[in-house]
């Protein structure tokens, strides 16, 4: 909990005093289905420039992935009024995911794609994190025990 809160705190307080962490651009991301926005339908990375997004790629299926959930939580409730805005992306296979959503009370953003496989992040396994800076670009990325 500690390290994310310093690379948090790190990217935040980058960002608003105009510094650009160093990393590569994060590619375009998108998604037909968004669930806990009030503002948009559907989910695109673009969306969200000027503020830190943490992308949590994911499916309900997946063990390891269910168990970060409450750490997750925790992040979106403690960062979320500094500005990080928490996406979880999961793909077609996560069956039952309104459901699942209220059973696991999830309050950040969830989005659904056709495919977690076919995307510019290679992603070979779940879950896997990225860490998008206010500027658009990837700090961080990794299994979210690294974080």
């Amino acid at each position: 909990m500690l390290r994310i809160a310093l690379l948090v705190i790190t990217v935040l307080s980058l960002a608003a005093c105009g510094s650009s962490p160093s990393g590569m651009q994060a590619p375009p991301l998108s998604a037909s289905v968004l669930y806990n926005d009030t503002e948009h339908e559907s989910f695109n990375l673009e969306q969200y420039r000027g503020k830190a997004v943490l992308v949590d790629f994911w499916a309900t299926w997946c063990g390891p992935c269910v168990q970060s959930i409450p750490e997750l939580v925790e992040w979106h409730e403690t960062y979320a009024d500094q500005g990080l805005v928490i996406v979880g992306l999961t793909d077609n296979s996560s069956n039952g995911l309104e459901a699942f959503l209220d059973e696991h009370q999830i309050p950040y953003r969830i989005a659904v794609t056709d495919s977690l496989g076919n995307n510019d992040y290679g992603i070979e396994s779940i879950p896997h994190l990225v860490l998008i800076g206010k500027d658009g670009k990837v700090i961080k990325r990794g299994h979210p025990s690294t974080f």
